[in-house]
């Protein structure tokens, strides 16, 4: 099977040779840590750690501008009236897609890996607006506007999504949120139905309308209480399930049987070395055996992973998953005894480095 096969099949709980070898990401500090650790500079840590394509390399967003020309962005309802023209005028414009987009196009179809469309959710794009205080404040205080962005973002979003849909087979669509902490989600669930839940169906019942049946929900934080409430604006998946927040997955798949889970390895275990990251995957093979899973970290990797614990956590997860892996490039020979050795003390200094997605 290729990776799109399989991760199809395991989107949809059919059976697969094997399910997907992904990962999250890397946090830069991870990788100058890990360079300092034996890594080579120039590896692709797909390639090296012998993992399949991420979906995070495989996403594809149009141009939701053009950006308005305001102080302060949509910040309220006299600029919104202003940025409309921006976007209403031309949602359909071949400018919000690359020049080369019939190549692109042509390419999609021969690929072997999942290829999703990504954008920013009813939470996560006002956000961006409007900071996270009055993002949070703004329900109670600015209803209206709240209700106006909403409105206004879903019209945008199918208006400059519509031409990719029609012309490529997507896989899955990915929505960015991270609207959670500790405790849970940031808002009431009464005002994620009122102000979030009617913009939500519009856009994910026009997705599956066009033949994508997985949408997936990338959101931080404690999402254990969410899932209820992402299922009734239609989004079926979430991801990256952080352990450390609080968020329980074997919880959530008893609750929920058939709702896609990915991520869900505990950063915190794998940063302790191999006991704890034996004991942390053992039970994990219960929840692949009941499909809709795909275990990776649940989040970046943090700096306090060492380069010889990430090997032994890929040696034992690629035993877990088993079947027909990628060759990986490091060597797990002695992945255990190199991971019980002392690690050097890393001091991270800022270079300006940013997340390897």
């Amino acid at each position: 099977m290729t990776h799109r096969e399989r991760f199809n099949r395991v989107m949809h709980f059919q059976d697969v040779d094997r399910i997907p070898n992904e990962e999250f990401g890397y946090w830069g500090e991870t990788m100058e840590r890990w360079h300092g650790e034996g890594m080579p500079v120039d590896a692709d840590e797909e390639l090296y750690f012998g993992l399949d394509i991420r979906r995070e390399r495989r996403l594809f967003q149009p141009d939701y501008g053009p950006r308005p020309g305001l102080t302060h962005g949509i910040d309220s309802m006299e600029n919104l009236e202003k940025a409309k023209p921006f976007f209403y005028d031309n949602l359909d414009s071949p400018d919000r897609y690359p020049a080369n987009w019939a190549d692109m196009v042509e390419n999609y179809k021969k690929r072997d890996y999942p290829l999703g469309l990504n954008f920013s959710g009813f939470f996560g794009q006002p956000r961006g607006w409007l900071g996270l205080s009055r993002t949070c404040t703004a329900y109670y205080e600015e209803p209206e506007f709240m209700h106006a962005l909403g409105e206004f973002w879903a019209d945008v979003l199918i208006g400059t999504m519509s031409r990719a849909l029609d012309d490529v087979q997507f896989d899955f669509v990915q929505v960015w949120e991270d609207m959670a902490y500790n405790h849970g989600s940031l808002i009431a669930p009464k005002t994620f139905r009122e102000f979030m839940t009617p913009y939500y169906r519009r856009v994910t019942d026009f997705i599956y309308s066009k033949g994508v049946d997985v949408i997936l929900c990338d959101c931080d934080g404690n999402t254990n209480d969410m899932v209820e409430l992402f299922l009734e604006a239609g989004v079926n998946g979430l991801y990256p399930l952080e352990r450390v927040a609080g968020t329980d997955p074997y919880e959530i798949r008893k609750k929920y049987p058939k709702y896609l889970l990915l991520g869900g390895v505990d950063k915190i275990q794998v940063s302790k070395g191999p006991d704890a990251i034996d004991a942390h995957l053992k039970d994990m093979r219960k929840l692949i055996d009941k499909g809709g899973f795909i275990p990776f970290v649940d989040h970046r990797v943090p700096s306090d992973v060492t380069f010889a614990n990430f090997i032994y956590y890929q040696k034992i997860k690629r035993e877990m998953i088993g079947g027909d892996l990628g060759v990986a490039q490091c060597d797990f020979t002695n992945a255990r005894e190199e991971a019980l050795k002392p690690a050097k003390p890393f001091e991270y200094k800022s270079q300006g480095v940013g997340p390897h997605l």
